[in-house]
């Protein structure tokens, strides 16, 4: 199966955990994102879970996005929630593993799937090492689980940023200057929504905050860039 058609197939049965899960009052997108990710488990999950009613995540992640901190009470603090909203961004490293594993993925596909399995895995292992360390392991899991599915919200900033600097380029911006504002602006609203949140979800200073956001993305891009060097060094 090519990686193009098991997009394809992950949409289609990430549907039946997500209408499972939206009749026991969950949000129907981030159990079909789960699903997509994650389809066995996810169903199996979906069928398990409990009734209840809960808000939907993707108001705390437009409050969160806006610079509004009571968007953390939107996303629960169960090992359950941490764990769907970690699925729905490992979505792309598990199509590249399944393309590897069926033949159909190049060769030197396996080094991008080891940076982006480390992409997703290295932040909620840092952040709960520092947050442990400074005995904010209870607010860690809440955290966490905002702090994933804020990462949506970026490429609908990206967006945003590209068509407001395609305007200005049209009104007199140089051309050699769109790309580094497009890239500073988005790194900026990145780096300050990591911050907001880690300030706002573990209760710490915003000096801590500071230093968790500065930890994590050095020691996520390391990590990032070693399987790429590695796979450079053998080629």
């Amino acid at each position: 199966m090519n990686p193009g058609a098991g997009i394809v197939l992950a949409v289609i049965l990430g549907t039946l955990p997500g209408i499972i899960a939206q009749r026991k009052g969950r949000c129907f997108v981030d159990w079909w994102l789960y699903g997509m990710a994650l389809f066995a488990v996810a169903l199996v999950h979906a069928l398990l879970l409990q009734p209840e009613r809960t808000r939907c995540i993707y108001k705390g992640v437009f409050l969160l996005a806006t610079g509004r901190s009571e968007g953390l009470q939107y996303f629960g603090d169960s090992r359950a929630r941490f764990l769907a909203s970690l699925a729905s961004l490992a979505l792309w490293p598990a199509i590249g593993i399944a393309a590897l594993a069926a033949g159909t993925g190049r060769p030197e596909m396996a080094s991008d799937v080891m940076a982006s399995v480390c992409a997703v895995l290295a932040p909620p292992v840092i952040t709960y090492e520092l947050a442990t360390r400074w005995d904010r392991a209870a607010q860690w899991t809440r955290y966490a689980t905002g702090f994933n599915w804020c990462q949506w919200a970026l490429p609908v900033v990206g967006f945003v940023l590209i068509t407001i600097i395609g305007e200005l380029g049209r009104n007199g911006l140089p051309g050699d200057a769109a790309p580094v504002l497009l890239v500073g602006a988005f790194s900026a609203y990145g780096l300050w929504l990591h911050w907001f949140i880690a300030w706002h979800g573990l209760v710490v200073s915003r000096v801590r905050a500071a230093l968790l956001v500065v930890v994590v993305n050095a020691v996520t891009v390391m990590l990032v860039a070693l399987p790429q060097l590695l796979a450079r060094i053998h080629a």
